[in-house]
């Protein structure tokens, strides 16, 4: 629709410019244009886009197209390639540096080899796609225009709503046009921009009968009656696309707008699209619909010189054509293009079915040639256009959609990969084992039923080579949709079958592994890892130095099957769920330093790799180093990196992010944010019976109990506990619940029955003798019991504590030891120990004991010394690094990516540093850090 349409459009109008405006000055934006198809969201875009332009704010532009929705990332490649193809090499290099080295894949053509490619690309194309966009923001701000977005593909949506909640402190504007009605790709991605707290939602309201008189009047050529206007509206609903229909068929006739022509009005109305677009279509010579046609399959990128290829009409004709369709109001003035994707709709869906499908197959066919026009096509554009073809048993159609299901693996779009290879198998005649293998992969993305179901054809089919691959993946995928024994029961026959075979140990890991995620099969797994010994396999020793932990065994030896296990390269392997057993003995066992080098080389090497699901896993075992260090500012940042929009893989792996995401949010004392993402992330209610909900249990119940809900609190200690029994913990390393427990007990005023409680816990800690473990009970213990006694108990937990790099434990020791003297009477010993406290807890970040602890100093006469809490000194480890990158010159967005952290967050270091050392801005940080 032209300019001249834009009518009673004065307040979102105002908006829109208001966006430009933000953002040019550096702000961020969020808006979204939502209505009906025809309603003037496409006129408004083209609107703000002009007065962007005419205001040196450059534009990115994208829309979906309903023929495309299968195109992985489509819509985000429209938007970035163009950026990317008008930079140097030099600055493409630099724009992918560092994290945005995710986005790789999803913008070059050839995907590599297919075992190469990483099964959990989609989460690291988000990560990578948002951080190449910061690199462009970093050279300065620009807007991202996007219409259609109920026709995005699913990955570009998925995408946008990643970047819709993490728009927040970028230079850009992100204004999208969605349609009304309309069932996009993925309506969860659409509901979470509109949740988005930047988002601000635009209505365009229909034109009312003034309007429309103004309207008529532009295409009748002269001033309209009233009652004719009004009657346009009601035929119309005051839609400006069928408004302006109606009145170019009304001219058509000759109607010219008196009053007696009134009655005209209804019979025009009906269809108005459909009636004038085809209306006018065959009034025209042949050829004419021969290129409307071609565009309508086409889709919105296509050229000229596809349609003379497409139509076999030679470049003048076809220029001809393309001059009268735009003089019909049916095409944009600057290419073969529709006015309206409701327009090319009328065209698309008026052909017959054998002419649209041979039309569709012929352009497949010339993109696979790389015919004349069709030189750039990729594989995934020949796919799309094979998918509407009938399935005939043509061999090249099964490699091309076999070409572009790996296409789209790369780029981390299993749903597109997932219906490229149904589409492949459809063709036949015979299909490969090997093929529903692929098929049931990507499947386990995002349907584990239809995955059971492919894998069970793939793995029936596959010859004695591949088998055991296949064995593992079935297994995984049984496991997911609640068949676990199933899975087992497979795993089992197969590591019988291997049975002095090379792929013997790796399928018995993969077994134990597996069969010890569920509470079900847990005890057997439990009774055969006790019987696992002198073996040099590494994924089952790491599984061992778990099973040595969780029966309060030897930390000796459990430390040393844990270190074995990680001698080799395991967590850089496909073959890596058994090794995080490992990992997290380090963690249990207090060799925190030698943990943080292994997570934090398995964060890297991931990064290089491009494997999301490991990276974030990896990120997420640092998390727990982390804590238990005392480190929450870097636990923090690990914790949010760790959290993928649309989390690849298996669901239990998820809630592991979550549940440690929690704790750190609940030693920050951000409650609120805990609860809300526990009810957003659906951990509040009844949790399934696997490991990693024990973890989701332990926090959820601190949380309860943090928030005063000591009957929730108790209930979730209660059933950890009763779950923990399934896997024969014994050990508070893992999960001190019976500690909890004990504090909830004594809140709600049951001292005996907490004591009681506690007997055990304080043994099983003695037992283990390190320093974060027992130091956890016995601050606890000091705790409910008071007294001279209790101080005495965290006497004994702060010098278990005092010299181990337990920081958080150290911090909370000191608090409660303080508190406990203060009521005692001892006030002078008590301010003495609630300043350390504090020390340690701002050095750590830990708000919610720091709180604590300076409460108490207050209620004990004291208080907090300035020099503890301003000053370099006063600096936790991240917000000096931040500060110093700050100072060094480096924006937002580049300390963000080399920090691999979100640009809030490290807008909030620097707010920390700016106040801790006196400053207003980035120009003071030199002198204030003594540099």
């Amino acid at each position: 629709m032209p300019e001249r349409t834009v009518l009673e459009r004065g307040a979102e109008l105002a908006v829109l410019e208001n966006l430009v405006r933000r953002v040019r000055d550096g702000g961020s934006a969020l808006v979204v244009l939502d209505g009906p198809a025809g309603i003037g969201k496409t006129t408004l875009l083209r609107s703000v886009r002009a007065r962007a332009e005419a205001a040196g704010l450059p534009v990115v532009t994208g829309v979906g197209s309903e023929l495309e929705r299968q195109f992985g990332f489509g819509v985000v490649r429209q938007l970035i390639e163009p950026r990317l193809a008008a930079a140097g090499a030099a600055r493409r290099e630099q724009w992918f540096t560092g994290p945005a080295r995710f986005a790789r894949p999803v913008l070059e053509e050839a995907p590599g080899p297919v075992d190469a490619v990483p099964a959990d690309a989609f989460g690291a194309a988000l990560h990578g796609l948002y951080w190449l966009l910061a690199g462009f923001a970093d050279h300065g701000p620009f807007l991202v225009l996007v219409d259609d977005v109920h026709w995005a593909d699913l990955s570009s949506l998925r995408w946008l709503a990643y970047l819709a909640r993490r728009l927040d402190g970028l230079p850009v504007g992100l204004l999208l046009a969605v349609r009304a009605g309309e069932t996009p790709a993925d309506p969860r991605a659409v509901e979470e921009i509109l949740a988005s707290p930047l988002c601000q939602v635009l209505r365009p309201e229909p034109l009312t009968a003034t309007a429309a008189g103004d309207l008529a009047r532009v295409e009748l050529g002269g001033p309209v009656a009233a009652e004719f206007a009004a009657a346009c509206v009601d035929s119309t609903g005051g839609n400006p696309l069928l408004l302006t229909e109606l009145l170019r068929g009304l001219r058509a006739h000759r109607v010219t707008g008196a009053a007696e022509e009134t009655g005209l009005v209804p019979e025009f109305g009906v269809a108005a699209i459909a009636t004038g677009v085809l209306g006018r279509l065959r009034r025209c010579p042949p050829e004419t619909g021969q290129v409307a046609d071609a565009v309508a399959v086409l889709g919105p990128a296509a050229t000229l010189a596809q349609v003379e290829r497409l139509t076999g009409l030679g470049g003048p004709q076809v220029r001809a054509c393309v001059r009268r369709l735009v003089a019909l109001g049916l095409f944009v003035v600057d290419g073969p293009k529709f006015v309206h994707p409701m327009v090319r709709e009328v065209v698309y869906r008026d052909l017959p079915t054998g002419a649209r499908s041979a039309l569709h197959e012929r352009v497949a066919g010339l993109m696979q040639a790389r015919a004349a026009g069709f030189e750039r096509a990729g594989p995934d554009q020949v796919a799309t256009h094979l998918l509407p073809v009938a399935p005939a048993g043509v061999a090249w159609r099964v490699t091309a959609l076999r070409a572009a299901a790996a296409v789209a693996r790369t780029r981390g779009a299993p749903e597109t990969s997932a219906a490229y290879l149904a589409r492949a198998i459809e063709e036949g005649p015979e299909v490969e084992p090997e093929l529903y293998a692929e098929l049931g992969r990507a499947q386990l993305h995002f349907d584990g039923l239809a995955a059971v179901r492919t894998l069970g054809i793939a793995h029936e089919r596959a010859d004695a080579a591949a088998r055991p691959a296949l064995t593992v993946d079935l297994a995984r995928a049984l496991l997911t949709v609640g068949r676990g024994a199933e899975g087992l029961s497979l795993i089992t026959a197969a590591v019988t079958a291997a049975e002095g075979s090379t792929t013997h140990g790796y399928l018995q890991s993969e077994l134990y592994f597996l069969g010890w995620q569920h509470s079900g099969t847990a005890p057997m797994i439990t009774r055969r890892l006790a019987k696992v010994d002198g073996t040099d396999e590494s994924g089952l020793l790491g599984l061992r130095s778990c099973h040595e932990v969780f029966r309060l065994g030897s930390p000796v030896l459990a430390l040393a099957q844990a270190r074995r296990a990680l001698a080799g390269p395991a967590l850089y392997t496909e073959h890596w769920g058994p090794h995080m057993s490992a990992v997290m003995t380090l963690i249990r066992c207090d060799d925190l330093d030698r943990a943080a080098a292994v997570t934090s080389e398995a964060v890297t090497h991931a990064r290089r790799q491009g494997s999301f699901l490991r990276y974030a896993l990896s990120t997420c075992l640092r998390v727990q180093v982390r804590l238990r260090q005392g480190r929450l500012d870097l636990a923090l940042a690990d914790a949010e990196e760790s959290i993928g929009d649309r989390d690849p893989g298996w669901q239990p792996l998820a809630a592991h992010r979550y549940a440690h995401y929690l704790d750190v949010l609940l030693a920050l004392d951000r409650t609120d944010d805990a609860l809300e993402l526990l009810y957003r992330m659906e951990l509040d209610g009844e949790l399934p019976e696997l490991w990693h909900f024990n973890q989701v249990l332990d926090v959820r119940g601190r949380l309860r109990l943090a928030m005063g809900d000591l009957d929730g609190a108790l209930a979730d200690f209660t059933e950890c506990g009763r779950r923990l029994a399934s896997w024969d913990v014994r050990n508070p390393a893992v999960i001190p619940w019976r500690g909890y427990q004990a504090l909830a007990l004594h809140t709600a005023g049951r001292r005996t029955e907490a004591l009681a409680v506690l007997e055990p816990e304080l043994a099983a800690a003695r037992e283990w003798g390190l320093p974060w473990t027992l130091g956890t009970v016995l601050r606890i213990a000091g705790t409910v019991t008071g007294g001279r006694a209790g101080e005495a108990l965290l006497a004994e937990a702060l010098a278990v504590v005092e010299q181990a790099e337990v920081g958080l434990v150290h911090a909370e020791v000191l608090t409660e030891l303080g508190l406990l003297r203060h009521r005692l009477g001892a006030e002078q010993s008590a301010r003495e120990t609630l300043r350390r406290a504090l020390a340690v807890a701002e050095q750590c970040g830990a708000i919610a004991t720091g709180r604590r602890a300076r409460a108490g100093l207050r209620a004990a006469g004291g208080r907090q010394r300035r020099a503890e809490h301003t000053g370099p000194a006063a600096l936790t480890g991240t917000e000096r690094r931040v500060a110093a990158l700050a100072a060094d010159g480096r924006s937002n967005p580049q300390i963000a990516a080399e920090l691999t952290v979100g640009v809030r967050t490290v807008e909030m270091h620097l707010t920390n540093a700016y106040r801790k050392l006196g400053v207003s801005g980035r120009t003071e940080l030199t002198a204030a850090l003594g540099g």
